[in-house]
């Protein structure tokens, strides 16, 4: 029986490394799968990287929207398309301009994932700006968003910015010749951007929303853009958003 067990044991390793196709893997064995009612066997197999592995994650790895925050954020503009791009399993990773804890602009405080100057630009599909006071004045006078916004876009990434926060795009040189809105008040901020006033604006690999009452409406455009327009009606319709 011993020699049973073990035999079954390591038959099982195999299997569960061999259908994890290098990802990590859970494998549990119920009570008396083996004849033995007092013992319950559990696996955990290593993460295998093999040359195939590597070839999928590469293909995965420009698919994370970074949200940046900084203190003065406006919250329904970050907690709102957050929420929609996680309903959609989308994979969002929320970043502090200049630390993890952050305050928003009506005092909700919010832990992020990272720091700004940790993150992978490598793994960047899009980068987002919530807008907000002094929230959007933060994200502009930043030199390393600055660079981070040029290396996103340079690689082929696209941004979003809503109500305040397009200033920051305004700054980066990435309105120039593009349409844009904001919230009223900033036009003038949108350097060389040809100011629309709509609720939602898209031109090219740029995207910029008019304030927070417009959050659902960025958050699908986002998604759509992205490739969820489909699976983005099912969740609206669920969480009856016309």
């Amino acid at each position: 029986m011993k020699k049973f067990l073990l035999v079954s044991m390591l038959i099982l390793s195999f299997v569960c490394e061999s259908e994890a196709g290098g990802e990590q893997a859970d494998c549990k064995m119920a009570e008396n799968r083996l004849g033995q009612p007092d013992n319950k066997l559990s696996f955990r197999t290593k993460t295998v990287y093999s040359s195939s592995h590597g070839k999928k994650e590469k293909s995965r790895m420009k698919n994370k929207i970074f949200v940046v925050l900084a203190d003065g954020f406006e919250e329904i503009e970050f907690a709102t398309p957050v929420d929609i791009w996680r309903r959609l399993q989308m994979e969002v990773v929320t970043a502090g301009l200049n630390s993890k804890k952050v305050t928003g602009s009506h005092g909700i405080i919010v832990e992020a994932d990272s720091l700004l100057k940790d993150i992978d630009l490598s793994q960047v599909k899009l980068i987002f700006l919530p807008g907000g006071m002094p929230g959007s004045k933060n994200l502009r006078d930043s030199d390393l968003l600055m660079d981070v916004l040029n290396k996103t876009y340079a690689d082929g990434g696209m941004t979003a910015a809503i109500c305040a926060a397009p200033i920051a795009l305004g700054r980066a040189g990435l309105l120039k010749g593009k349409k844009a809105t904001c919230y009223p008040g900033f036009e003038d901020m949108l350097e060389g951007a040809e100011y629309t006033g709509s609720r939602i604006q898209i031109d090219g690999r740029v995207i910029t929303g008019k304030g927070p009452g417009v959050s659902f409406e960025f958050a699908a455009a986002v998604a759509s853009a992205l490739g969820k327009e489909e699976a983005l009606k099912k969740t609206f319709e669920s969480m009856f958003v016309k």
